[in-house]
């Protein structure tokens, strides 16, 4: 019978062969014709005088993985055909690969292969059908396994059965593509394929393109909402790394956007690795999006903090910079954005942004600098680009809890520049008035490089929703052995004297 968990695979054995000797006629209680289950690859095999139905799944390698089998009644049960074969809910969804690329409007998901096949046969198979593996058990991880490839499609349309598991199932399923999740739900029928069986093939056609936008319950009468009493606004991912900033914004917060801006060169880069470094320690798993570097430099960043070593400056040997990736990413909390070989648009950043989160876990994500996602919309006026981008991210953060860590540039003031520590301002930052109304927490990075300090740098909070606290914050030291900032107790010099820098500092590279 049909199950919610993923039954054990049997043993490994050889894939039986598709065959329509079995169901020369289709299958005819089903109403479905022969043309669409060949189609489909989906049939009937006869073994000792019983039948059985057969759906193959394949890998994400394109390769036949996994043979689904289904007895009359309603049992069901995979056989691997490959060595190491891929599990039933890490595979493609049933009939993706049938599909591939080929379409990219609207994509229906539903409980079952026969549903499935129905669909695909009351709509021409002109547009893409697919199928969870195993019952609503295995449709979250299904699903995220093939993140990529069903984000691609502008709606994606959820038919799950019309009983309690199949709607149970649907909040699980639908945030995970917002905006674009719609649902099908047909009263007196409980699925697709009864549908079908029922004569009513137009209105399985119809019931696609007349799918609803999943809205979920979004008003209640506050009388009914006292257990909200219980749960916490938004809980704290992690702490920053910095005591004074930490104690008035009480940390790294679920469903929020921060801005780290700064002049050029000023340092913003390395702070932001200074709070990877502690997601890294505390086993949080995160995403860096860089565009000014390769992975490998991203890479190379957290592991000099583990080595208290500039590693692209000096590099350990061979071995032990293996070892040392191993015991910095062995874990696997670390998802890098690869600039050389992904695409830039903005809509593909926010699908990759939707991938690390939504299917890769992640719960906080690095963008390094905002200003190259700017350029990949297709608005032309920066400051219309920078206020669409802003929107975004806010809303994006509040659907998925996640948070986000921008770094931005600053506008040039008037007078003294913010490379000789000019103190920064709300106003000062590029495109500031979307960024200022829709970031959650503001930090500024005040630094003189060519005063008597250039190696001191202040924090200063611009602005901080959950606390609503502004003002200075700590003072860091840049140590330029262990190519980190420290927090130090030693005052932030407010004007420049004159004095030469200290010699072995000298201007940060931009990367820090």
């Amino acid at each position: 019978m049909q199950s919610d968990e993923v039954p054990q695979a049997k043993a490994k054995g050889a894939a039986i062969p598709f065959t329509t000797a079995n169901m020369k006629d289709g299958l005819k209680l089903r109403r479905l014709k022969l043309e669409s289950l060949t189609k489909c690859g989906y049939f009937v095999h006869k073994e000792n005088g019983k039948s059985v139905h057969v759906a193959n799944y394949y890998g994400q390698d394109g390769q036949l993985h996994q043979q689904k089998f289904r007895d009359g009644d309603k049992n069901f049960w995979f056989t691997p055909t490959v060595d190491n074969a891929t599990q039933p809910k890490k595979c493609q969804l049933y009939l993706q690969n049938i599909w591939g690329d080929k379409y990219d409007k609207k994509v229906v998901i539903t409980e079952g292969e026969l549903d499935a096949i129905s669909v695909a046969q009351a709509t021409q198979f002109k547009m893409a059908v697919v199928s969870i593996p195993a019952g609503v058990g295995s449709a979250v991880d299904a699903v995220k396994a093939n993140y990529r490839w069903l984000d691609r499609f502008e709606e994606v349309i959820f038919w799950m059965d019309n009983d309690e598991p199949g709607q149970s199932v649907i909040p699980d399923l639908a945030p995970l593509f917002p905006g674009k999740s719609k649902v099908i739900k047909v009263e007196g029928f409980k699925d697709a394929s009864d549908m079908l069986q029922d004569g009513k093939e137009g209105d399985v056609y119809g019931a696609v393109w007349s799918a609803t936008l999943y809205t979920p319950e979004g008003i209640i009468n506050a009388a009914a909402c006292v257990d909200d009493m219980d749960e916490p606004e938004g809980e704290m991912i992690a702490e920053f790394p910095w005591p004074i900033v930490q104690e008035n914004t009480r940390g790294i917060r679920e469903g929020e956007v921060t801005y780290h801006v700064a002049g050029t060169g000023i340092g913003k880069t390395s702070q932001i690795v200074e709070i990877q470094d502690l997601l890294l320690k505390n086993g949080i798993k995160f995403g860096v999006m860089r565009f000014e570097d390769t992975r490998r430099k991203a890479q190379l960043d957290l592991m000099s903090l583990r080595a208290g070593r500039r590693l692209h400056l000096d590099p350990l040997p061979k071995e032990e910079m293996r070892e040392l990736h191993t015991a910095v990413f062995g874990a696997g909390t670390v998802e890098l954005f690869d600039p050389e070989k992904a695409r830039w648009d903005f809509e593909s950043i926010q699908g990759y942004l939707r991938y690390m989160v939504m299917a890769l876990g992640c719960k906080v994500v690095f963008i390094d600098p905002l200003s190259f996602i700017v350029a990949g919309t297709n608005e032309r006026d920066e400051r219309k680009a920078l206020d669409k981008v802003a929107y975004e991210f806010a809303q994006f953060v509040k659907h998925t809890k996640a948070n986000l860590q921008i770094a931005h540039h600053l506008t040039r003031p008037e007078g003294k520049a913010h490379e000789e520590g000019a103190e920064i301002s709300v106003n000062q930052i590029r495109g500031s008035g979307g960024i200022a109304n829709f970031s959650m927490l503001i930090l500024g990075y005040e630094r003189n490089q060519q005063g008597s300090r250039p190696d001191l740098t202040r924090i200063r909070v611009l602005k901080c929703r959950w606390t609503g606290w502004t003002g200075i914050a700590d003072v860091l030291r840049w140590d330029p052995v262990l190519g980190r900032q420290i927090v130090t107790d030693e005052p932030y010099p407010d004007s420049n004297d004159g004095d030469a820098p200290p010699s072995g500092f000298g201007a940060v590279e931009k990367e820090y």
